[in-house]
C-alpha cells in the first residue's frame, strides 16, 4: 500500500510512488493498456534524504534504470538545503495548465539588431552578431513593469536562431525579455567553444549595459540561458562562469563527441566543468532530451551526462521518441536536417512538451527571485507579489502540477528531478 507520502499519477498512463517515510525507497511501476492488468514494478534504493522521483508517461514503456546508486552518488554531499522563498512564483495547478499556451502579455518583436563582437580576431562578417529580440507588452495593466528577466537563446551548430522563435515568443508572452542571435561559421571552419563563450558573455553585457532598448527593459542580475545541442554546451559553460546567470534550460544538450577537436583548451567539456562547479553555486538546470538523438546527440555525451553532472536543483524530461532536431520550429530548413534522425513522435507534440517545461522552469527558478507571481484566477490573469493565503507554495506540489500538465501529452515522456530543496 502507498502511505500518506505517496501519490498515484494515474493508472491509465502510468504510476509513480514517492519515497517512503524514511526517505530511502522509491517504488515505481508502469501499466500498459495493451497489457491489460499487467503491472511491472521495481524498488530503487537511494541515498537517505535524496529527493528524486520518476513518472512514466505514455503506453507500453519499459522502466529504465534512471534511479540507481550511481545517480544518487552524483548529488552534492554535505550541502544544507536552503530555505524556499516565501514569495516565490510557484505556479498553481491552474497556472501550470496555462503554461501550455501563451501568457497574458503580447510578445513584441523588436527590429533586427546588430553588434560587433569587440574581441574578434577575424573578419568583420564573422564578428557580427545578428540579434533578434522580443519584449513583453501590456504588463502595466496587470501591474508588471520592466525590468524583466533576460533570456538568451543560443542555437545549435549551423542552426539559425529563427528555429527557436516559438520558444522566444512563448517566454516573452510570460513576461521575459528574450534574445536570440546568429553569427557566421562554417563546417570546416567552426568557431571554437571558447570564442562562442566569449561572444555570449559580451552579448549579455550588451543587452544589459549598452543603452539600447533591451538594456532599458532587462534585469542585468536575473538572466536565464537557453541552449540547444552545442548551444546548450556553450550556455552551460557561460552559466558556470557568470554569476548573473540564475538558471539554465537545455534542449537536447550535447557535450564532447567524436567530432569534437581534440583540444580541451578551446573545446572544454561542459559536463566536467558543471560537475566541478562549487557546491555553493547550486545552479538550477532544466534538461529536456530526445530519446532518439542518435549520432547527433550520442549516448555518453547527451542529456544523461548533463543531468548526472548537475549539482543544483535539476529537472529532466526525456521525450522518448524525439529526434535531435524535432525540437526546432522547422527542422527541414536546417543544414543538419539530413544527418539527424527523427523519432516517431510528431514535431508539434515534442515542441509542446519542451515549451511547457521551459515556461514552468522559468517561472519556478526565475520568478521567485523578483518576488512576482503570474497566475490564473477565477477572474482571469493576475500578477501579485506572492501566493495568496492558503495556496500551495511547496515546490514538490508544483512538480506534481507539472506532472499532471505533461501527462496530457499524447507522447511518451520520462520526468525526474533532484536537489529541489536547494532552490
Amino acid at each position: 500500500m502507498c502511505g500518506p507520502p505517496c501519490r498515484t499519477a494515474g493508472a491509465a498512463a502510468g504510476v509513480y510512488r514517492r519515497r517512503s517515510r524514511d526517505g530511502t525507497v522509491v517504488r515505481a511501476s508502469v501499466r500498459s493498456k495493451s497489457a491489460g492488468a499487467r503491472s511491472d514494478g521495481r524498488d530503487f534504493l537511494l541515498a537517505s534524504g535524496t529527493t528524486r522521483r520518476e513518472l512514466i508517461l505514455g503506453m507500453g514503456l519499459s522502466l529504465p534504470m534512471l534511479l540507481d546508486r550511481e545517480w544518487a552518488s552524483a548529488d552534492p554531499a554535505g550541502v544544507p538545503p536552503s530555505a524556499m522563498s516565501k514569495t516565490g512564483a510557484i505556479p498553481s495547478s491552474r497556472t501550470v495548465d496555462a503554461l501550455r499556451h501563451d501568457g497574458p502579455f503580447q510578445a513584441l518583436r523588436l527590429p533586427r539588431l546588430k553588434h560587433i563582437y569587440t574581441s574578434c580576431r577575424t573578419s568583420a562578417d564573422r564578428c557580427t552578431l545578428k540579434i533578434s529580440a522580443w519584449v513583453p507588452n501590456g504588463g502595466s495593466s496587470l501591474g508588471l513593469k520592466a525590468p524583466f528577466p533576460l533570456v538568451v537563446i543560443t542555437s545549435g551548430f549551423l542552426i539559425g536562431s529563427d528555429q527557436y522563435n516559438s520558444y522566444a515568443e512563448r517566454l516573452a508572452s510570460w513576461g521575459y525579455a528574450v534574445v536570440s542571435y546568429d553569427f557566421t561559421q562554417q563546417v570546416l571552419d567552426p568557431t571554437t567553444d571558447i570564442e562562442s563563450l566569449a561572444m555570449l558573455e559580451e552579448l549579455i553585457d550588451w543587452c544589459t549595459t549598452s543603452g539600447n532598448v533591451l538594456s532599458k527593459v532587462s534585469d542585468p542580475e536575473n538572466v536565464m540561458l537557453i541552449g540547444h545541442s552545442r548551444g546548450a554546451k556553450i550556455s552551460t559553460l557561460a552559466a558556470i562562469k557568470d554569476r548573473r546567470i540564475k538558471s539554465l534550460f537545455l534542449l537536447d544538450p550535447v557535450d564532447i563527441t567524436v567530432y569534437t577537436p581534440d583540444d580541451r583548451i578551446n573545446y572544454p567539456s561542459a559536463t566536467v566543468a558543471l560537475s566541478a562547479s562549487p557546491a555553493t553555486q547550486q545552479l538550477p538546470v532544466c534538461i529536456v532530451g530526445g530519446g532518439g538523438g542518435g549520432d547527433c546527440a550520442p549516448v555518453g555525451s547527451n542529456y544523461d551526462l548533463f543531468y548526472r553532472a548537475a549539482r543544483g536543483p535539476t529537472w529532466k524530461a526525456v521525450v522518448e521518441e524525439a529526434g535531435h532536431l524535432q525540437f526546432l520550429d522547422q527542422r527541414g530548413a536546417t543544414a543538419m536536417g539530413a544527418f539527424c534522425q527523427a523519432g516517431t513522435s510528431t514535431d508539434d507534440d515534442i515542441k509542446d512538451v519542451a515549451r511547457l517545461m521551459m515556461v514552468a522552469w522559468a517561472e519556478t527558478s526565475m520568478r521567485r527571485r523578483d518576488g512576482v507571481r503570474i497566475g490564473v484566477g477565477a477572474n482571469g490573469w493576475a500578477v501579485r507579489a506572492g501566493p495568496d493565503e492558503g495556496e500551495r507554495t511547496d515546490i514538490e506540489d508544483t512538480i506534481d502540477s507539472v506532472f499532471e500538465a505533461v501527462k496530457k501529452s499524447p507522447i511518451p515522456v520520462i520526468f525526474e528531478y533532484k536537489n529541489m530543496k536547494l532552490l
